[in-house]
């Protein structure tokens, strides 16, 4: 596999990933190599841990990231704030130390700053979703559905979008698929009044959720 030092920001092939230095000698690391071909930024100063595109950046929250809360939610701000690529993408490693942070990475960066988190028990895991990013983003490489402020396709329903929607508090898939059923994207949902959304989810989890969004 290639190994090829490069600088973050030039075109990357389809079907191969940019890595950030601090993955090199990782498990994680290996098991991405066993799968595409790797190209290794030029040092370790970039927020950005892979791209798995040209237009398209992921930070992997570890779990010694997350307990240091501050900075884990410096380096969410940063990607928010870089211009090189189009969409932005958060890893969260979900284990027993970390969950009770989950809630608020999870509306920081989904609510307050549109962008995608997925968590995940492991690197194993996380190799393989970011796998799965990188075939996705070959065959759609324009797409982002948290930079869209209309109404996106609701059939079938993204299962990227379902998923996060499923992770609101209060609410499962069917109250998932049903919300974005209604409200077509994620932004609408976090807009919508408590009446609204008691109309589709009922009282108890409107309430809750607008309690979530407002955090």
């Amino acid at each position: 596999m290639q190994k090829t030092p490069v600088q973050a920001g030039l075109s990357i092939p389809a079907g191969h990933i940019m890595v950030n230095n601090r993955w090199r000698n990782t498990d994680l690391l290996k098991l991405l190599q066993s799968k595409v071909s790797v190209l290794f930024m030029d040092s370790t100063e970039s927020v950005i841990d892979f791209y798995p595109s040209s237009h398209s950046g992921i930070i992997y929250l570890t779990e010694s990231d997350i307990l240091s809360v501050s900075d884990a939610k410096r380096r969410v701000a940063k990607l928010r704030k870089s211009r090189q690529i189009a969409f932005h993408r958060v890893l969260f490693s979900k284990t027993a130390m970390t969950q009770q942070y989950f809630a608020q990475f999870q509306k920081m960066v989904v609510i307050d700053c549109g962008m995608e988190i997925f968590p995940l028990m492991n690197h194993r895991e996380a190799g393989d979703l970011i796998i799965r990013m990188i075939h996705q983003d070959i065959r759609t490489p324009s797409r982002n559905p948290f930079k869209s402020r209309g109404i996106v396709q609701s059939s079938p329903i993204d299962s990227a979008i379902l998923q996060l929607v499923i992770l609101f508090p209060k609410i499962g898939e069917t109250k998932a698929k049903a919300l974005l059923e209604k409200f077509k994207n994620i932004n609408a949902i976090t807009k919508a009044s408590t009446e609204e959304l008691s109309s589709v989810v009922g009282s108890s989890s409107a309430q809750h959720l607008r309690k979530f969004f407002e955090t």
